[in-house]
């Protein structure tokens, strides 16, 4: 059974869940490589922890 494109734009969630798991990540494109904790550096970790500072709590 071949997959095509049109499973993932159909918006489809069970198609789109077929389609992945039929994929097999034959789909990402040959340069990807998922980053790896240690290719994040300190700078990315203190901007991700400064915008949890703008958040503000909600009462309920």
């Amino acid at each position: 059974m071949a997959a095509s494109v049109t499973h993932v734009d159909n918006r489809n969630f069970k198609e789109g869940v077929r389609f992945t798991l039929f994929d097999k990540g034959k789909g990402m494109p040959p340069e990807y490589i998922p980053a790896k904790i240690s290719e994040v550096d300190q700078e990315q970790v203190d901007d991700i922890l400064a915008g949890y500072d703008k958040v503000e709590p909600i009462e309920f």
